[in-house]
């Protein structure tokens, strides 16, 4: 089977099946992807039946095939609920991905495109265990739909879901991931938008958030960082006047690709009046300080190579 690997912008490898690959054959059957077990239950990640499809735009008919990715709530083998994923796959057939065992990639028709799942199950507290889905499309610009699920009275009830936009013409990018502080359980969200056409005062944005599971509403709260308990970590690599001039000095940077990415972020949005009386900052954001110094180790590695200092924000 021939692949080909494709670099995006935001510098993911995803992974695509060529046009030469052989189809699937379609059938009647649901392919199941993954089972996760929670208590006496079990969600279950499945590509159904493929439907055909058809539209009349312009006095052009288009024909196409559609195979729905659905979670499923079984208990004793039961099926219990099912609710239907916001992308849908080309045909049944998914293998997962060499650089992370948890993604699951389509064959589609396009030989610069695929669906990617990902899904885990992830603790909200002591009781409740969900199931985070996210689902991954696209070539240079990959997009993602995030969902959560919980059980909720033999029933598959979704408590949160997000999904990337292009506001404007402009790419977001938006990662989830589980975090543990003490007994405490939250997803820690984190999103960029990205300047993507480069309008001279407009500066691009790094934002993290706590999702918190509250049990007595059966609800996520939303708690925008930093915070006193959970600060986040800025780098800058210099202060500008104005977004246009940091802009404009930006475009002087290379960087080595999978390195140091360098953004014009508005002072105003990450530092106090005190900190500094400049609009703007070339750097980054960071929720671990790990990754902040790792990002000051990379500037060093740009052409020219950039100083940086760390500003704690809380």
């Amino acid at each position: 089977m021939k692949r080909s690997w494709i670099v995006t912008m935001s510098g993911i490898l995803a992974l695509c099946l060529s046009t030469a690959d052989a189809k699937t054959p379609r059938n009647n059957a649901t392919t199941v992807l993954e089972t996760f077990a929670a208590g006496d239950f079990q969600y279950q990640i499945a590509v159904e039946p493929c439907v055909k499809k058809e539209k009349i735009e312009l006095k052009q008919r288009t024909k196409w095939e559609e195979c729905p990715i659905t979670v499923n709530l079984l208990k004793n083998g039961k099926r219990l609920d099912e609710k239907t994923l916001p992308l849908a796959a080309e045909d049944q057939k998914f293998e997962r991905d060499s650089t992370d065992p948890s993604l699951l990639n389509s064959a589609g028709s396009c030989s610069n495109c695929y669906v990617g799942v990902s899904a885990r199950l992830v603790q909200l507290d002591t009781a409740y265990a969900g199931l985070l889905v996210t689902q991954s499309s696209g070539f240079e610009w990959v997009t993602r739909d995030h969902v959560l699920y919980i059980i909720d009275e033999d029933k598959l009830k979704r408590v949160w879901s997000f999904s990337d936009s292009w506001y404007g013409g402009h790419p977001e990018m938006s990662f989830i991931s589980p975090l543990a502080a003490g007994t405490q359980h939250f997803l820690l969200f984190e999103e960029t938008w990205v300047n993507f056409f480069g309008e001279e005062e407009e500066p691009d944005w790094v934002r993290s958030s706590l999702l918190e599971w509250r049990a007595d509403r059966k609800e996520i709260v939303r708690t925008p960082l930093p915070t006193k308990e959970f600060p986040l970590y800025a780098v800058v690599a210099g202060f500008y006047p104005k977004v246009s001039s940091a802009r404009e000095a930006a475009k002087g940077i290379e960087c080595a690709e999978g390195g140091a990415i360098v953004r014009v972020l508005a002072t105003d949005n990450y530092l106090t009046r005190g900190q500094t009386a400049q609009k703007a900052m070339l750097g980054n954001v960071f929720f671990k300080r790990e990754k902040a110094q790792e990002f000051q180790v990379g500037l060093k590695r740009c052409m020219p190579a950039m100083e940086s200092e760390m500003i704690p924000l809380n």
